[in-house]
């Protein structure tokens, strides 16, 4: 009887130890999930304050921020279910995005302009292909949730989140290129710029919102 006692009390403990183990890798995985959906809301406003001619490269900055700390906590979050290739993607997204910041700062500092082609380019603007690579690493993210289907619903909507920027960043990029520097004719075009402004506030609050929702649902459920 000893014996048994003894087996059973040793099981129990083991038991107790693997559950509370098990309880808090959920809840690190929630929290971060959840983190991830408020940066995503809170960038969303800072798209915004791109609008402001003045305040444009600080709102894209802190935009950039929120968004590399919601593409972490989308990847921890996640880290289990969307497979590696997603994973990896997130990763090259946030040191794609950190790199550009970085080097276009540095380049600006020693070079403020530069020559591609026959166009004479400020290299501040470079500073924009940041984000850009941030969004695409989270629509390449977004592929593989297509297939992997990590969250409990609107698995499309990391794509549908990621391909408004870098699409409208190469637009302008390939425009002011082709037109050797000059801004020709940008009033009748701006409204690709305002237009990827709207989706990308509106995409990256309903992303945002549909993580903290889903977070509280694996919590009711679990």
């Amino acid at each position: 009887m000893a014996r048994l006692w003894l087996v059973t009390l040793l099981d129990f403990i083991h038991s107790v130890l693997e559950q509370h183990l098990h309880k808090e890798t959920f809840m690190t995985k929630s929290h971060a999930i959840k983190l991830s959906g408020w940066a995503f809301m809170l960038a969303s406003f800072g798209f915004i304050g791109i609008l402001n001619d003045s305040a444009s490269l600080i709102a894209l900055v802190i935009s950039s921020i929120l968004l590399l700390v919601g593409m972490l906590g989308l990847r921890a979050g996640y880290a289990d279910r969307v497979g590696g290739f997603g994973r990896n993607m997130l990763v090259l997204g946030v040191l794609g995005m950190v790199l550009a910041f970085v080097s276009g700062g540095v380049l600006y500092r020693l070079q403020p302009e530069i020559q591609i082609g026959n166009a004479r380019i400020e290299t501040w603007y470079l500073l924009y292909a940041g984000p850009a690579i941030g969004f695409l690493g989270l629509a390449l993210y977004g592929l593989a949730a297509l297939r992997r289907k990590p969250m409990a619903g609107l698995n499309w909507l990391p794509l549908a989140t990621g391909v408004w920027y870098p699409a409208t960043y190469s637009f302008f990029f390939y425009y002011f290129v082709s037109h050797n520097g000059v801004w020709q004719y940008v009033e009748q075009i701006f409204w690709v710029f305002n237009m990827m402004v709207i989706m990308q506030f509106a995409t990256l609050c309903l992303f945002g919102f549909i993580l903290n929702a889903d977070t509280r649902e694996e919590m009711a459920t679990a």
